[in-house]
C-alpha cells in the first residue's frame, strides 16, 4: 500500500491553462495601432521612442502569455535578458564596421 505524500510534486499541478487568445489578440492589435499612430507625430525622436517602447511591451506580453515565462523561475528571465544583452553588444560591436564600408563597395 502506497503512502500519500502531500509534499510530493504532481505534474498536473504545473498546468496553468491557455491564455485568452482573443484578449491577447486585441491587446496586441491595440498596441500595434498606437505604434502606427505614433509614426505620425511631429517630433521624430518621440515617435521612435514610443514605437520601440511599444515593441518592447508587445515582446514582453507575448513572452508572458505564449512562452509561459510568467510561470517560470527568475533564472529563466535572466537567461532571456542575457541573450538580449548579447544581441545588443553584437549589434553595436559590428555597427561601426558596417557603416565604414563605402556604398560603391556594398553594391
Amino acid at each position: 500500500m502506497a503512502i500519500h505524500n502531500p509534499t510530493a510534486h504532481h505534474p498536473e499541478e504545473d498546468y496553468h491553462g491557455h491564455p485568452n487568445y482573443f484578449k491577447t489578440y486585441f491587446i496586441l492589435l491595440t498596441i500595434f495601432g498606437l505604434s502606427l499612430a505614433a509614426g505620425f507625430l511631429d517630433n521624430m525622436l518621440m515617435a521612435i521612442l514610443l514605437i520601440f517602447g511599444m515593441a518592447i511591451i508587445k515582446m514582453m506580453y507575448v513572452a508572458n502569455n505564449f512562452m509561459h515565462l510568467r510561470f517560470e523561475p527568475v533564472s529563466v528571465w535572466f537567461a532571456v535578458i542575457f541573450g538580449l544583452v548579447c544581441c545588443f553588444i553584437f549589434y553595436f560591436g559590428i555597427y561601426p564596421d558596417i557603416m565604414m564600408v563605402p556604398l560603391e563597395v556594398a553594391r
